[in-house]
């Protein structure tokens, strides 16, 4: 088995999209294509930031013990997708060379309904708050309207 299947995974899913063999949006395209030279990019020495596997890796892993709550599939441990272990992998495994600290402070993505926004998110500040290895972390959520 592979070390790193959730990697392998993601950089398989940029490779695809890029490829042309995954039909996205150009803002995602390039994302990956971003991706995609910054691996080639991190060998350089004057390239400020390297992928660390290991944080990739672990912020999937921590996804994939996270159950489904509701629903068809509820007690089930969830199964990313492709497109979530880029989405989670990227952001949390790019990191600078200087000082390991994260390269990325915020991350954009539109979801469409019923696609699991709220379980990335939950999965996000989860993570963030009890297994990123910050001391004293705090997480805060907050909605555009009250349902």
């Amino acid at each position: 088995m592979a070390k790193y299947p959730h990697v392998n995974s993601l950089n398989k899913y940029a490779r695809d999209v890029v490829s042309g063999r995954i039909c996205v949006c150009q803002y995602v395209i390039q994302a990956c294509q971003r991706h995609l030279d910054d691996l080639k990019r991190e060998k350089q020495s004057s390239f400020p930031y390297r992928f660390d596997k290991d944080k990739a890796e672990s912020i999937c892993q921590f996804a994939e013990m996270m159950p489904h709550v509701k629903g068809q599939w509820s007690g089930t441990m969830l199964i990313l997708e492709s497109w979530q272990k880029f989405t989670f992998g990227v952001p949390f495994g790019w990191v600078r060379k200087s000082d390991g600290m994260r390269r990325f402070r915020e991350i954009y993505s539109e979801i469409p309904r019923k696609s699991g926004k709220s379980i990335i998110g939950a999965i996000i500040g989860n993570y963030m708050f009890s297994a990123d290895g910050e001391p004293g972390s705090e997480v805060y959520a907050a909605a555009t309207s009250e349902a």
